[in-house]
């Protein structure tokens, strides 16, 4: 191969020892590994094998700088739950990089697991929405004109950022035209984006939602309900990266050119109410003052969305209230079980 100048590609279940990886490395070009799961017990019951030797071999084909793409075989009932998809997607964008191809396949069991159905369409496209949203985030992005639109915002025409940081910014600070710039660099324009989100809210059965635009703002074809907003909240806390975004308090946000804005999580409770982990404020002259927020006290974690509050700080005290309302409750259910 090498004489004729051919590459060498391996597809491999990564699961080698040191001195076996150390001689294919020595002559392979590019790898295609099927990481299986983020399940240690679904390693060693299924595939009888160990996923942290596979994870470090995958960390250091990756660090020899070999070409690196990851497949993930989905089969129901086994490795297709979100949280696995998640944590896989973690750590291919996080230990790995964002730019390694990532694949899902589907399972057509014909062999030894022939009781098990082909893998379901809808969990194969939720993969894809799940790596879509964990991707890139390494990403470069400039603050243009087409997104330069509410100019209430801190980010400024001809900016540059790193997705992740720009992500912190919008969040931390609810910022308008980040939300513009974002969605048109996940979708690839804003009108696409708008129906991802749709598309998102319909999968999460938000039944009284609408989005028309990506950051809020006043459209008639923009509108949920407390409840929905709920079922969001909760679904997306189940991310850890966005969890850690939206429970940072303070942070220097980097743009591209060197420089720094600093930002303060305008959620006050993160400052103020004990156990607080999120999650964002929200304010249009329809809506009043909005509040989504989450907090945990003994081993309890609780939602709350508050709509149209009259004051900016009045959303902040009356979800305090209702917060400390719903831990009392929880810590009386509490008692009555231990008592029993």
């Amino acid at each position: 191969a090498r004489q004729k100048n051919l590459k060498i590609i391996y597809v491999t279940n990564g699961y080698f020892s040191d001195k076996s990886l150390n001689e294919v490395l020595s002559f392979v070009d590019a790898f295609n590994v099927d990481l299986k799961s983020m399940s240690e017990d679904f390693y060693k019951k299924v595939c009888r094998a160990d996923l942290d030797a596979v994870l470090d071999n995958l960390r250091r084909i990756y660090l020899e700088g070999k070409h690196l793409e990851v497949t993930n075989l989905i089969i129901n009932d086994y490795n297709d739950s979100i949280s696995q998809i998640s944590a896989l997607c973690d750590f291919v964008v996080e230990e790995l990089g964002p730019e390694v191809p990532l694949h899902f396949s589907r399972a057509f069991p014909y062999y030894k697991m022939d009781d098990i159905e082909p893998t379901r369409a809808e969990i194969l496209f939720k993969a894809k929405e799940i790596a879509l949203e964990k991707g890139n985030l390494s990403d470069s992005i400039d603050i243009t004109e087409d997104v330069f639109i509410n100019r209430d915002s801190r980010v400024r025409l001809g900016q540059g950022y790193v997705m992740l940081d720009l992500i912190y910014e919008m969040m931390m600070i609810s910022d308008n035209d980040a939300a513009y710039a974002l969605a048109k660099h996940v979708g690839g324009d804003t009108l696409r984006f708008y129906d991802l989100m749709n598309q998102k809210a319909q999968y999460l059965g938000m039944d009284s939602t609408h989005f028309a635009n990506p950051n809020g703002m006043p459209n008639d074809n923009n509108f949920s309900s407390a409840a929905d907003l709920v079922k969001l909240a909760r679904y997306a806390m189940r991310d850890t990266m966005f969890a850690s975004i939206v429970g940072t308090a303070e942070k220097a946000v980097p743009l591209t050119d060197g420089r720094h804005m600093d930002c303060r999580n305008s959620n006050a409770l993160l400052h103020t109410y004990e156990g607080c982990i999120g999650i964002k404020t929200g304010y249009t002259r329809q809506a009043g003052y909005c509040l989504a927020s989450s907090a945990t006290r003994n081993g309890h974690t609780l939602y709350l969305v508050l709509l149209n509050s009259r004051r900016h700080a009045t959303r902040f005290t009356e979800s305090a209230a209702l917060l400390d309302y719903g831990f009392r409750v929880m810590d009386a259910y509490t008692q009555r079980i231990n008592a029993q």
